[in-house]
């Protein structure tokens, strides 16, 4: 990931500056930025300034920030967040979430974007969808108008998913066609006259006002037409069976077609399990169309409605309903079941089908004749149509059982039916109602129940309603108060209703229930003190009690009570009944509030109140009572609010909860919650809810955002938005909300943090804090800092930036994983013995500052834990890289450290363990200290610096211009290709073998008086002091071979070939040799060579003096010069010293001093051989 901040200026980047790494973390900072993302996922962020965001190609994440920004996703499933101001979004071609935020900003819809589904969130302030063709989207939510500019005309489509779109109160400027998609879904239109598309699936189309076309498509569907004169279409035989409901306007209608006029509509069938507000069902000119219902108990009452070109209304299995029209003549069929049937105004044919099936008209049995011949009755309307407004003309009934006329049933078939079980109460308690009673209170301890073996449909009938005072449900048998000024305790104590069941075809008997009226008292009011007063309502009235001030415990009775605590922590519980709690100002304290059974609520009594609260329940309204900024908050201390079944009427401000590690449930609508100081577990249940975070330290808040898309967002800078460990679900955004250094923190133990799933949007930094915390970044760009202790850090999708351990200090061996994208794991002061597994992309670890150590931890081998593409200092200096062992901070010995896959920018070095490493690394400029032991240094191309350090090491330097230096120990050195150099400093480091390989290669020392230790070399061009005084050559205590006949040796002419029996030729220089012990051969090659002995255990040497005169001279007295043959040498001198003598070996030497001038030589002892 290239990361880069602009400055205060108005800037411009085009993107990609990075290369090869083409993900861009960009910030625009303040003024007037223009930023592009060229390739790849870029998160770009405008922050201050009126920007302009080109996101380009691939997945991108825009945020505009403050200002009036111009944001542009390109290619690619982009998210777009406008920030504040008026900003201006263009998604361009691929699936994008767009959320204007705050400000009056405008989404503009190009037909260059192609058919991608976006999803618009206006977010604050007046927003607009500008389209300039077909409008495609996924979901549309606080968008306050559609604008489609120059044309005439567009259209809105969904997608296949199930949609949910409320188009209430947003501005549709001609826009014409509104198709939802395949899939379930639920469109409320606005007040202007649409075309609703429901296509496939079971929709829910409500098109409220203006004169709308519906088509529902496949599918069983609910239409609704609302205001306005709407026609409902119908096409074919697969259109389902859909409830229909015209609405208010005056000639609502059915009709077959397309609603553009074609298609062929012959046969088609009006599938309908509901009707109702329709006034003309027309087959549109087409031929063979019916009315057909569902398997289910169809209604169809079509008394006021007129049907034109209908050939039939099928009623379909199911025992049905069905009326005719007020045309002149209906066919209608029954189909299986028990039907009721009646013709209507015409001449009708009804054929009930199989079942018991009943023609039922408005006459009594006399006002009709009755005639059936073959199975076919024929039955007349005997009345003067003139005279009758309800005249039902002569129908014609085949597979009909029964007639039901005003005031007979007459059996004419051979019907299967038994008639239901008689009415019983199965409640075993005592039927009552209180004389305080309401209308439509329903009797307590009345359960009715009857059967019918037949399975029909039952009817319950009250035949004696006691005067007018009850009703009864005809489906359920619930028994309610019809007249409740009728019920009066005093007057009577008791009453009787008389009940029985109809199935359609016959009655049960009537049987006759008591129901006994309980008296009630009247209002009582209670007032306490201004102390903690404890009162319980002590008898069953309508209590109203006030505890003025101090910490009261209120108990209402079983009815509906008024409890005002006052100023004061109190305790009010309300008991039965729907009890009302009052609040007044901002001084009443903080409420335990149990609200019992039935409906209560708590109501504001004047502007401004405060209700607060530290514990609810059985609450189902909390209404600001009419007044504004009626607020709710929390005690200082844990309280426990859950409003899962509470209804918020006129409270919009954010729910404070104060100080204290608080529960909080919200309500089903979207919540505004504050949980404030304290490890506080919040429960947003289903809505959109926001939670708003306005701390600066961690509080190890749990988090449940439940249904909906709910959010967690800042309130200002430097927010620290804290997250117990595990605590996170259900949330989809957590936002900056546009301010700066906004984190999101765990707390001091070891935390679960996962934010699969959640967008982060202007979060600053994820961190894990103290403890061994497991961290799962989002599918965006994260930043994660794993804090103290061992961390496992999962960066997910997107290129992350991933911290184990930083400057304040922070330890802990952790687990690092990149995931997906180009990740960057960033590292500062003392970071712990860390292991980072990279995953896709290109990943790279990174140090945050100057003069850091990057401690890797090692498992088997820096494969198996290293899975990175590089290592980078970041830029600064004195940046290096110690390998350990992860799980005890100690040198994990002996490994076989693999960089050759890495790439290593700007490192300073890489320090091998304390055991022998095998280290090898990749193409670029690498430095790499072995430490102790036997190590092994391989480097790539470039111009590399290796130092063995302690131990028998081998260096290969590879490809490029190296620098090698084995240090304590007999190294084995290779420079491989490039013009190498071979460096010694000090004395007694060991004894080397050289091989330089292809190029200029060098052997130089790095300090006065350096030896330099040699047991062999080769391929070797130059050795030289390298401006240094004192150096010398040594060779060890084996047999060296030792050849400078060929290197050019610069600054140095001593050479010594050690003890043991060594071979050295010397350079064309005047060199001075020493041979040491053992019988050596030495070459002095051209020039003038001092061949040189001390002491007595020189061994005895076979010396060529070559070109030049040579001499061999003793360095002290009563040495020993110990000669098996000598050739080209012209003096053998004592030196100046005594007791010097000459002694050959104990074989048969040759031993020729014709030639050579001997000075101060005491004795020439050949020794034994011949």
């Amino acid at each position: 990931m290239y990361v880069k901040t602009l400055d205060s200026g108005d800037n411009t980047y085009l993107g990609d500056e990075g290369s090869p790494d083409f993900v861009d973390l960009i910030f625009g900072g303040d003024g007037d930025d223009y930023i592009a993302g060229g390739v790849d996922d870029d998160t770009l962020y405008g922050q201050n300034g009126d920007d302009t965001l080109h996101g380009g190609f691939n997945n991108d994440f825009l945020s505009g920030g403050a200002g009036a920004d111009w944001l542009y996703g390109d290619t690619g499933d982009d998210t777009v967040f406008g920030g504040t101001g008026a900003d201006r979004l263009f998604g361009g071609r691929g699936t994008d979430y767009l959320s204007g935020e705050d400000g009056d900003d405008t989404f503009y819809v190009d037909s260059a974007d192609g058919v991608f589904f976006d999803t618009y969130n206006g977010g604050a302030g007046f927003d607009t969808i500008m389209a300039s063709s077909t409008i495609y989207a996924e979901a549309i939510y606080g968008v306050e108008k559609i604008d489609i500019g120059g044309l005439t005309s567009t259209e809105l489509q969904f997608s296949a998913a199930d949609t949910t779109v409320d188009l209430t109160g947003v501005n549709t400027t001609a826009l014409v066609i509104i198709r939802t998609g395949a899939g379930a879904d639920h469109l409320i239109d606005n007040d202007s006259s649409h075309v609703l598309f429901g296509d496939d699936g079971a929709d829910v189309l409500i098109a409220r006002g203006g004169d709308d076309l519906l088509l529902g498509g496949a599918g069983d569907d609910d239409l609704d037409g609302g205001d306005g004169e709407d026609t409902f279409y119908f096409l074919g035989t697969s259109g389902g069976f859909d409830r229909i409901s015209g609405g208010a306007g005056v000639e609502d209608t059915i009709t077959v077609g397309d609603g553009a006029g074609g298609m062929a509509g012959d046969g088609t069938v009006i599938g309908l399990s509901s009707v109702g507000g329709i006034e003309v069902i027309s087959a549109g000119g087409f031929l063979n169309v019916v009315i057909a219902g569902d398997a289910t108990d169809n209604v169809f009452d079509l008394s006021t409605t007129l049907l034109v070109g209908i050939g039939s209304i099928n009623g379909g299995d199911g025992s049905d309903w069905i009326v005719g029209s007020m045309s002149s003549s209906d066919v209608i069929n029954g189909d299986a079941g028990n039907d009721f049937l009646a013709g209507g105004d015409g001449d009708d044919l009804l054929d009930g089908g199989t079942g018991d099936d009943t023609a039922f008209f408005l006459g009594n049995e006399t006002d009709y004749s009755v005639v059936t011949v073959g199975g076919v009755t024929t039955v007349t309307d005997l009345r003067d149509p003139a005279l009758t407004l309800e005249f039902d003309g002569q129908d014609t009934l085949t597979n009909v059982e029964f007639l039901l006329f005003a005031d007979a049933l007459v059996t004419i078939g051979a019907p299967s039916n038994v008639a239901p079980s008689d009415p019983v109460d199965v409640n075993a308690a005592a039927n009552a109602i209180s004389e305080d009673t309401v209308n439509g209170a329903v009797v307590g301890g009345l359960t009715l129940s009857s059967t019918d073996t037949a399975g029909d449909s039952r009817v319950y009938q009250l035949v004696d309603d006691a005067g007018g005072r009850f009703a009864i449900n005809a489906a359920t048998g619930v028994v309610s108060v019809a007249n409740a000024a009728l019920i009066d305790y005093e007057t009577a104590t008791s009453h009787d209703i008389q009940v029985r069941v109809f199935d359609g075809l016959a009655y049960s008997a009537t049987v006759t229930f008591t129901i006994n009226v309980t008296d009630f008292l009247e209002n009582v009011t209670y007032t306490g003190t201004s102390g903690a007063d404890n009162k319980a309502a002590d008898t069953n009235a309508r209590w109203t009690m006030s505890g003025l001030a101090g910490a009261d415990v209120l108990t209402g009775a079983g009815k509906d009570d008024v409890l005002i605590g006052g100023a004061g922590d109190d305790t009010l519980n309300g008991g039965a009944g729907a009890d009302l709690f009052l609040f007044d100002g901002t001084g009443e304290g903080f409420d335990a509030i149990v609200g019992g059974a039935d409906a209560d609520t708590i109501r504001a009594e004047s502007d401004g109140t405060v209700i607060g609260l530290r514990s609810l329940s059985g609450v189902e309204t909390i209404s600001a009572g009419g007044h504004a900024n009626v607020s709710i908050a929390g005690s200082a201390g844990a309280d426990t609010l859950d409003l899962s079944a509470v209804v918020l009427d006129g409270i919009t401000a954010p729910i404070d909860l104060g100080a204290g590690a608080d529960t909080f449930t919200g309500t089903a609508d979207a919540d505004l919650v504050i949980g404030g100081t304290g490890a506080d577990t919040l429960n947003g249940g289903a809505g959109a809810d926001i939670f708003l975070a306005n701390t600066f330290t961690v509080e190890a808040d749990t988090y449940n955002g439940g249904g909906g898309v709910d959010q967690i967002l800042a309130t200002a800078d430097n927010v620290v938005i804290g997250l117990k460990s595990s605590g996170l679900s259900g949330i989809e955004l957590i936002s900056s909300g546009g301010f700066a250094n906004v984190v999101v923190a765990g707390g001091a133990t070891g935390d679960i943090l996962n934010f699969t799933g959640v967008a982060l949007d202007g979060v600053a930094e994820i961190q894990g804090g103290a403890g061994a915390d497991t961290i799962t970044g989002s599918s965006g760009v994260d930043v994660i800092d794993g804090g103290n202790d061992g961390d496992t850090i999962h960066g997910g999708a997107g290129d992350d930036i991933i911290i184990g351990g930083r400057v304040s200090g922070n330890s802990g061996n952790d687990l690092l994983y990149g995931d997906d994208g180009d990740d960057t794991f960033l590292f500062f002061v003392n970071p712990q013995v860390d292991s980072y597994y990279g995953g896709n992309g290109w990943d790279k670890i990174q140090a945050g500052q100057a003069g850091v150590q990057l401690n890797i931890g090692l498992g088997p081998s820096v494969s198996a834990t290293l899975q990175v593409e590089e290592i980078s200092a970041g830029g600064f200096t004195g940046v290096s890289i110690a390998l350990q062992d992860r799980y005890t901070g100690s040198s994990w010995l002996g490994q076989t450290l693999d960089f050759s896959a890495v790439k290593l920018t700007g490192i300073a070095y890489l320090a091998g363990t304390l055991g022998a490493d095998n280290i090898t690394t990749g193409a670029d400029d690498d430095t790499v200290l072995g430490g102790d032991s036997a190590d092994v240094i391989q480097t790539g191309a470039g111009a590399d610096y290796l130092r063995g350090d302690a131990g028998n090491d081998t260096l290969r330097g590879g490809l490029g211009n190296d620098t090698l230096i084995g240090g304590v120990g007999d190294d084995s050195s290779f420079g491989d290709d490039g013009d190498d150099v071979f460096s010694f400093t000090g004395a007694g480091l060991g004894y080397d073998a050289v091989t330089g390989g292809a190029g200029n290669d060098v052997i130089t020392a790095l300090a006065n008086g350096t030896v330099i230790g040699l047991r062999s070399f080769s391929e070797i061009e130059t050795i030289t002091a390298g401006g240094f005084t004192g150096v010398s050559i040594l060779g060890s205590t084996g047999a060296d071979l030792l050849d400078f006949s060929t290197v050019s040796v610069v600054g140095i002419s001593t050479f010594n070939a050690g003890a043991g029996a060594d071979i050295l030729i010397g350079t064309a220089a005047a060199d001075t040799i020493l041979g040491g012990d053992g019988d050596d051969i030495l070459a002095g090659g051209d020039g003038d060579d001092v061949f040189q002995f001390t002491g007595t255990t020189n061994g005895a040497d076979a010396i060529n003096g070559g070109n030049g005169v040579d001499t061999v001279t003793a360095l002290a007295a009563n040495t020993i010069i110990g000669l098996s043959s000598f050739s080209s040498v012209e003096l053998i001198t004592s030196g100046g010293f005594a007791g010097v003598t000459i002694a050959g070996s104990a074989n048969g030497d040759v031993l020729d001093f014709s030639t050579t001038t001997l000075s101060g030589i005491g004795k020439i002892d050949g020794g034994a051989g011949n």
